[in-house]
C-alpha cells in the first residue's frame, strides 16, 4: 500500500537498479540507517566510519541519517560526525530535521507527522491490554509512564541503549487530555515481532503504521515511514532525485527506504525480510564497519557527483 503512493514508473526504475550499476550510476546521497547498520553493536560510530563518511561528504556526497531514534539520542551522533548540517529523518519518518554538529539550538524542523488524537487513545488502548511500557515520542525528548518495576526496568534498559533520560509521568492520558499528541507511540515489548503481529490485527495498515524493532514496537501514523520521508525531504529539500541515493540498512524499518532508492544494501547482519527486498546484500555486518567498507569501496569508483 505504501508503494502504492509513488508513481509506478519510478518505482519500476529503483527496482531496475542492481549492484551491478554501483560503478556506471553517478551517486550523490548516502542514506543511512543509525542503529546495527552504521553504529557497532555497542551504538558507537567508530573512527574509522567517521573519517569514511567525512570523505564521501568532502567528495560531494550527501549524507542523510534515516533513523528511529529521536532527535536528542542523534544528537551525539551528529556531533562526532562534526558536518555543519546533516539531514534526518527521525522517528521512523515521523520527522525530518536539518541537524547542526554540536549547534542543537540551530536544528530546524523541514517536516512533521505525528499521531492524531484518536489513533493515539486506541494505541494506548492496545499497550495497556497487553501490559506494555509506553513511550510518547515528542520532538523535544520523549515521555514514558512506567505502571511497575518491571516496566521501569525496561525503561531504563531502553534509555541506557539509547543513550537518552526519558521524563516520567504516570499516565499518558494526561498528556493527551492537555492536547500533547506524539510523532510517533514507543511500546516496550519481551518479544516485538510476536506483539507487532498482533497489534497489526488490531490497528491494520490503513489505520496505523506498525513496525517492529529490537527491543519495542512503534506505532506511528498511516503510511509513514523512512522511505516516505525520505522521499518527501529529498524531494521537497534537497532536491535530489531518489534513483541517485545508496541506503544501508538492517531492520525492518528500513524495507521501504531500500526498495525506493537507486541501491538499497541490506548489511550482512540484516533480517532475512529485509536481505530480500534489497538491491543487494553487503559482504559485511555493521561490527565489521561495513557501512565504512561499502563507502570507501564506493569513492574508489569515483562513481560521484
Amino acid at each position: 500500500k505504501f508503494l502504492a503512493q509513488f508513481d509506478a514508473s519510478m518505482i519500476r526504475r529503483c527496482l531496475a537498479v542492481g549492484a551491478t550499476q554501483t560503478a556506471t550510476m553517478r551517486w550523490r546521497a548516502l542514506a543511512l540507517d543509525m542503529d546495527l547498520t552504521t553504529l557497532s553493536s555497542d551504538h558507537e560510530l567508530t573512527a574509522a566510519t567517521i573519517t569514511t563518511l567525512n570523505k564521501a561528504y568532502a567528495a560531494g556526497l550527501q549524507v542523510i541519517v534515516a533513523t528511529g531514534r529521536p532527535v536528542n539520542a542523534l544528537q551525539p551522533i551528529i556531533d562526532k560526525l562534526g558536518m555543519d548540517e546533516v539531514p534526518a529523518v527521525c522517528f521512523n519518518g515521523a520527522c525530518a530535521i536539518m541537524m547542526s554538529a554540536n549547534k542543537p539550538e540551530k536544528n530546524r524542523i523541514l517536516l512533521s507527522n505525528g499521531l492524531n488524537a484518536e489513533l493515539t487513545l486506541r494505541i494506548i488502548h492496545f499497550c495497556r491490554e497487553h501490559h506494555m511500557c509506553i513511550s510518547f515520542a515528542l520532538p523535544t525528548g520523549s515521555i514514558a509512564s512506567p505502571q511497575d518495576e518491571t516496566q521501569e526496568q525496561q525503561l531504563l534498559e531502553f534509555e541506557e541503549r539509547e543513550n537518552v533520560t526519558q521524563e516520567r509521568v504516570p499516565d499518558t492520558m494526561e498528556l493527551v487530555n492537555q492536547g500533547i499528541l506524539p510523532l510517533k507511540i514507543v511500546a516496550l515489548a519481551e518479544n516485538p515481532d510476536h506483539v507487532a503481529a498482533m497489534a497489526k490485527e488490531t490497528l491494520p495498515d490503513d489505520i496505523c503504521y506498525v513496525v517492529a524493532a529490537e527491543s519495542h514496537i512503534e506505532f506511528l501514523s498511516p503510511g509513514i515511514c523512512k522511505g516516505f520521508t525520505l522521499s518527501k525531504l529529498c524531494s521537497e529539500h534537497l532536491q535530489l532525485p531518489l534513483d541517485r541515493i545508496m541506503a544501508f540498512g538492517d531492520n525492518h524499518n528500513d524495507k521501504e527506504m531500500l526498495t525506493l532508492v537507486g541501491e538499497g544494501v541490506a548489511m550482512k547482519n540484516a533480517k532475512d525480510a529485509v536481505k530480500h527486498v534489497a538491491h543487494r546484500v553487503s559482504n559485511w555486518t555493521n561490527d565489521d564497519e561495513g557501512v565504512a567498507r561499502e563507502v570507501e569501496a564506493l569513492l574508489t569508483t569515483h562513481a560521484v557527483t
